[in-house]
């Protein structure tokens, strides 16, 4: 009887070696973290986490998109003592749901990347 490979030796059949990717696509996926191996159902964690992603910072973009807007217009319509207080406010939450706006847009590209590489190497193992 043979001794037992470990796992790091072992082929995995759901899985593809980088190395026999096209050279744009190795690239992708390294950065996409993958560093010898692409397996399918990392790449499909991979798609869930970055649905997620952009899912939860739509959101909060919106929502303190929202409030900086209510603080801005607060700071027109409110008393005159509050109008600078809550300018700085409006803009400070402005810049937050910019920046979650821009980590959201960030999120859907690498969904793309993921989705990209999920059908290349499902076509490569001959799971399409």
């Amino acid at each position: 009887m043979g001794r037992k490979k470990s796992k790091a030796e072992a082929p995995d059949k759901g899985s593809i070696e980088i190395d026999r990717l096209d050279p744009d696509l190795q690239k992708m996926a390294k950065h996409l973290g993958f560093r010898e191996r692409a397996s399918v159902h990392k790449i499909g964690r991979g798609i869930e986490t970055e649905r997620r992603t952009e899912v939860l910072s739509a959101a909060f973009a919106a929502v303190t998109g929202f409030f900086g807007l209510a603080a801005l217009v607060y700071s027109v319509v409110g008393p005159s003592e509050k109008r600078g207080q809550m300018q700085g406010v409006g803009i400070f939450i402005a810049l937050w749901a910019l920046l979650a706006f821009v980590y959201s847009l960030r999120a859907r590209k690498r969904l793309g990347e993921f989705r990209k590489l999920e059908s290349i190497v499902k076509e490569k193992l001959g799971l399409t």
